[in-house]
């Protein structure tokens, strides 16, 4: 059976047809109900049509003597999985004044935009949809010039600063943004990314400056020792750990005393963190759903495109090499006395040891 069109439309008066009807019990009471000709389909066409359908959530849909339909209800009609329900809102007092309407799949090219999808199956049509969505949220960096680049660095900003999540190339893999500061905002990044709540996100900034505003080293002597590494790492695949300033979103990372900072070597979303203000930093993870693979290209993770706000597409990072997908090296530089702390080795694990090295900071085990 071809997929099918039920629409509830607003009733519109119309002649009836005389000799062209069929009488149907109603569901209450002995009385009959008098069906005439809709939409070019004969009354027994629609009857067998009711009466066929599996039985699921029910619909009940009122008529006053339009469209055929002699007064009474209109036997409640089950929705099935392959047919389409569309429901206007009904005009000022016709609240009840509708109608059931049986359309073949060629009159759908003039309801709502709905192209002809006759002989399309669910699984080509569900591919369809997702293609057309990611038309509408991909935004792409490559091609476009700097003016074109710097509106698409704006237009990130502004959907940040709105609360929206967004995804974007940094200098190791594609990564998931939010405002930090923005306590929703951040629930619907973990959402996105299936993470446990527990587990801390990182912050990125624009300028190595703001790493001391967003942490808290309450030693000179630290702060000082700090200075010349974190200058000799950043920008760079590095995050450092370090704690947390007071200011920072209280219900961001709730159960961390730490945090880790970030400042991409990355044109595009260093640019994107200064048009955000400096009231707050990103919230920055990996795009990909937690405990999947990271991702170097935004079709590595189109299945979290129907979540996003936008996707700015920056092209492939990397070839495909051992350190391209590990993300950055993350250090922990909170426990002063010149001493260190590797949290996840990175995709620049060797270098980082030799600059920690240089300055006399000591690897703890």
């Amino acid at each position: 059976m071809p997929q099918v069109l039920l629409l509830h439309l607003p009733l519109r008066a119309q002649h009836h047809e005389e000799g062209r009807k069929q009488v149907v019990p109603k569901e209450e009471g002995g009385d009959t109900l008098q069906l005439h000709h809709v939409g070019g389909l004969l009354a027994s066409d629609i009857n067998h049509i009711t009466s066929s359908l599996g039985r699921r959530r029910s619909r009940q849909l009122q008529g006053l003597g339009e469209r055929g339909l002699d007064g009474g209800r209109v036997p409640q009609v089950p929705p099935r999985p392959r047919l389409l329900h569309a429901d206007p809102d009904p005009v000022r007092g016709r609240a009840d004044d509708h109608v059931l309407q049986v359309l073949q799949p060629g009159v759908r090219a003039q309801m709502e935009g709905l192209r002809d999808t006759d002989g399309e199956t669910e699984t080509e049509m569900a591919a369809s949809s997702a293609a057309s969505r990611a038309s509408r949220v991909v935004v792409p960096l490559l091609s476009g010039s700097n003016g074109v680049v710097a509106s698409a660095a704006q237009k990130a900003a502004d959907i940040l600063k709105s609360g929206g999540v967004i995804a974007m190339p940094t200098d190791t893999i594609y990564g998931l943004a939010a405002l930090a500061q923005n306590a929703k905002a951040v629930r619907k990044l973990y959402s996105i990314k299936g993470r446990d709540d527990a587990k801390p996100i990182a912050i990125c900034v624009a300028e190595i400056e703001d790493v001391a505003r967003w942490s808290d080293v309450k030693s000179k002597a630290d702060r000082a020792a700090l200075e010349p590494i974190v200058r000799e790492l950043l920008p760079g695949p590095v995050t450092v750990v370090l704690p947390r300033a007071p200011k920072l979103n209280p219900e961001f990372n709730p159960k961390a005393t730490l945090v880790g900072v970030r400042v991409p070597d990355h044109g595009f979303i260093r640019e994107v963190c200064r048009l955000c203000g400096g009231e707050s930093p990103l919230a920055l993870t990996s795009a990909n759903r937690s405990a999947e693979q990271s991702t170097l290209a935004v079709e590595e993770f189109s299945g979290l495109f129907a979540r996003l706000d936008a996707v700015f597409d920056g092209g492939r990072i990397s070839g495909e090499t051992n350190e391209a997908r590990l993300g950055s090296t993350v250090v922990d530089l909170s426990g002063g006395g010149r001493s260190f702390k590797v949290i996840r080795p990175g995709c620049a694990m060797d270098r980082t040891r030799r600059i920690l090295g240089q300055h006399g900071f000591s690897e703890l085990k």
